[in-house]
């Protein structure tokens, strides 16, 4: 989601999980023994309701929250010119009207007074689809959030399920376009306990863990990963090693820097070429980078089961799945073959990334879902959220690669339909 929202993790990037609490988790999922919402391919934003002007309020950031949310005026000034303008200004004038339906007591229940009390809601907009392309023009609201006091926070549901009462399936007419607002769409999982997926799963687990036991955590692994990797290999004491693992871990765990262990101190007395690599190590992006690639192989595991989890799964905002999926095929080869002839600066760069995103996916037909993923929440009444996204995203990271280089030529309808694809365009 990304702004105020946050990023949802995937269950590899938590360094609290235990590999126990992975399993356990993803059992329940193989089961469908657990409760899970469709996550929708939007734009995101933030709305909330100011008492005194009774205006709608937008927030992409801390800074507009710590101001009391952007004005309507404001909000316009900020995506004009943008590529997704339409976008945001049409489903903010679909929210506008759906939250103008609502009465002043209701409102003032569940946005209060003191103007710190957003919606986190998506915008899909037929005309300017991200990877998906939805049938209509829907506001997907995903749960109301306080920041009382500068702390952000999901509002217990009472409120959230008063506001989704009110507004579910609400319609605006935006110039010639129809919007729709919807709730929280909740997603029938298929049990896939009697098949190999879940066992794979557990030996994949145990193999790319070396063996960790069920009670380490991610972070656990990583941090032994970097004792006898990078961390380890240098010449600096063992003890401040250990600090600098702590510092990496914490930074991708998302932990106050400031209150991790102190970069001028783990540097102190080395030698030039050994400080360099710990100022390198220890920043936030290159802790990410680092963090990512040890991880992969759980990654890797964890992906492989999300496929077959989705597959064949429809997108309540999508009607017609088989067409759909088969679109996402074609625009997916169309991107293979655009980045595999590229000639830029970056190509290389871009084939890497290629290859490393189609190894993930495998064959063609895993892309076999017309939703993005779906959410869920563990432990249960914690409101942490996790994600599982299949094929979708090694899709998306392929296919907006290759919409950022020059525009591709059109997918042909007759193409998709008359299902052409074949496996070899993945190992060529």
């Amino acid at each position: 989601m990304g702004g105020v929202a946050g990023h949802l993790s995937h269950l590899h990037e938590s360094m609290d999980l235990t590999f126990g609490e992975i399993k356990s988790i993803l059992q329940n999922v193989a089961t469908a023994n657990i409760d899970v919402v469709e996550k929708v391919d939007g734009q995101n934003i933030f709305f909330g309701w100011d008492a005194k002007t009774g205006q709608v309020r937008t927030a992409r950031n801390a800074g507009d929250i710590a101001k009391g949310g952007m004005t309507p005026q404001e909000y316009a000034a900020k995506w004009k010119g943008h590529p997704a303008e339409s976008a945001f200004m049409n489903g903010f004038a679909a929210i506008e009207q759906a939250v103008k339906s609502m009465s002043k007591k209701d409102l003032v229940t569940i946005f209060g007074r003191n103007n710190d009390r957003y919606v986190n809601a998506e915008i899909m907009y037929a005309s300017n689809p991200n990877m998906i392309h939805y049938d209509g023009n829907y506001i997907v609201v995903h749960n109301l959030q306080s920041f009382e006091g500068g702390e952000q926070g999901v509002v217990d549901t009472g409120e959230f399920d008063q506001l989704v009462s009110a507004i579910e399936g609400f319609d605006a007419q935006i110039s010639q376009d129809e919007w729709r607002v919807y709730g929280p769409q909740l997603v029938a999982l298929q049990d896939i306990s009697e098949g190999k997926h879940y066992d794979n799963l557990v030996a994949g687990l145990e193999s790319a863990s070396g063996g960790m036991s069920d009670g380490a955590t991610i972070g656990d692994f990583v941090a032994e990963k970097l004792r006898v990797g990078p961390v380890g290999s240098l010449k600096m004491p063992e003890e401040r090693k250990e600090q600098l693992i702590k510092r990496i871990i914490g930074l991708v765990r998302g932990d106050d820097p400031q209150q991790l262990p102190d970069l001028r101190m783990l540097k102190q007395g080395l030698d030039k070429s050994t400080a360099d690599k710990v100022s390198k190590m220890a920043a936030s992006t290159s802790a990410l980078g680092t963090v990512s690639a040890l991880v992969a192989p759980i990654e890797r595991v964890i992906s492989d089961f999300a496929i077959e989890v989705l597959r064949g799964m429809q997108s309540f905002f999508v009607s017609d799945h088989d067409s759909e999926v088969q679109r996402m095929r074609a625009e997916l080869e169309d991107s293979v073959n655009k980045i595999r002839s590229s000639k830029s600066d970056d190509a290389q760069k871009m084939r890497d990334l290629l290859v490393r995103q189609l190894e993930k996916l495998g064959h063609v037909e895993n892309v076999a879902q017309s939703i993005e993923g779906i959410v869920f929440e563990y432990p249960p009444g914690s409101k942490q959220l996790y994600k599982l996204t299949g094929s979708f995203a090694m899709v998306n990271q392929i296919v907006g690669r290759a919409r950022r280089m020059a525009a591709p030529p059109a997918v042909s309808e007759s193409k998709y339909r008359q299902g052409y694809l074949t496996l070899p365009f993945l190992l060529g």
